[in-house]
């Protein structure tokens, strides 16, 4: 039994000694983060046509705009070859970093059914961040709004 209390103190400092290093990496993190967050806070305002998609992708002014340069060509080709004789198929693919895209049935006419959240939630997301509305809104659906043919509409209280 002694040989067990004389153990517990050398796990209790080995314990301590991990606890301090993951405190410190969090609070290098939560610092470092903190620091980017207070320096780009308030220049969603004065955004420069260059910038105009800081948000997709905040990095991007950390990286040479060289180093973006991906070969898309083996992808394309592989989508094509698989899908462009099938109309039914429309596949749009965009790299936000540096617009390159493909695109495949790009001019077919689709109902975007459950896809349609997709803008909504986007556009709703920006009128949150410029200040026009708020999270708490809630939305007023009227019954010309509603479609039998899309399933039943489920009200969460």
């Amino acid at each position: 039994m002694g040989k067990k209390n004389s153990e517990e103190p050398v796990k209790n400092k080995k314990m301590n000694r991990w606890l301090l290093v993951v405190i410190l990496i969090l609070a290098v993190t939560n610092g470092g983060l903190s620091y980017f967050y207070i320096k780009n806070r308030g220049t969603d305002s004065a955004v420069s046509a260059s910038d105009k998609f800081n948000l997709l992708n905040p990095a991007r002014k950390f990286i040479k705009q060289e180093d973006l340069i991906i070969n898309f060509q083996p992808l394309r080709d592989f989508l094509n070859d698989k899908y462009e004789a099938d109309q039914n198929i429309p596949i749009y693919f965009k790299y936000l970093p540096t617009s390159s895209n493909i695109a495949i049935s790009k001019d077919a006419e689709f109902y975007p059914a459950s896809l349609l959240k997709v803008p909504v939630a986007m556009a709703v997301a920006k009128k949150i961040e410029r200040g026009e509305w708020k999270w708490s809104n809630e939305f007023v659906l009227m019954s010309t709004d509603k479609d039998d043919k899309f399933g039943t509409i489920l009200l969460l209280l």
